[in-house]
């Protein structure tokens, strides 16, 4: 890559070298397949769908640090735990990293600051899997008022027909 300042990068290549990136100011704006996404795929319905990726590489505040800002987004089918039907459900994930060489002590970093140690060129696919992942919740589920479960949790227990455990009796 040319040391050409603030370069934008529309096709997206598979691996990237953050450090390098980040010397040369470069812009990755595109997308990536989800299909690569394994670890993010399998919480999900599918595999289908592309992930949105805008991430700028640099020189953080003051110049010294190396790092990576920018945005990720997608919209992946996961069942709602509440009903356990379908649902979409949007992940945006504004990404911070500081970009560190082997043997930098990250000791002396804030706490709330994000850094990854690169000695390598890395996935540029599970980079933006990492940062979804972190933003998909625990237990998806539906808006309480858009859920079709929401009837049956609205009625009082005693006008809820039959006990929901007595199907396991032999």
């Amino acid at each position: 890559m040319s040391p050409a300042s603030n370069r934008l990068l529309s096709q997206l290549p598979a691996t990237v070298d953050p450090i390098q990136l980040a010397e040369n100011g470069a812009r990755l704006v595109g997308a990536l397949s989800r299909k690569a996404m394994t670890r993010l795929t399998q919480a999900c319905s599918d595999d289908t769908g592309e992930v949105r990726v805008d991430l700028q590489f640099g020189r953080g505040e003051g110049g010294n640090m190396l790092e990576l800002r920018g945005n990720v987004h997608a919209a992946v089918r996961v069942a709602c735990q509440r009903c356990l039907e379908p649902m979409t459900l949007e992940l945006h994930a504004d990404t911070r990293l500081l970009l560190l060489r082997p043997g930098v002590r990250t000791d002396t970093l804030a706490q709330e600051v994000e850094a990854l140690t690169v000695d390598r060129p890395v996935s540029l696919s599970e980079l933006v899997e990492d940062e979804l992942l972190l933003m998909l919740p625990m237990v998806p589920m539906h808006p309480l008022d858009a859920c079709p479960a929401k009837e049956q949790l609205k009625m009082p227990a005693a006008t809820r027909t039959g006990k929901p455990l007595s199907a396991l009796r032999r």
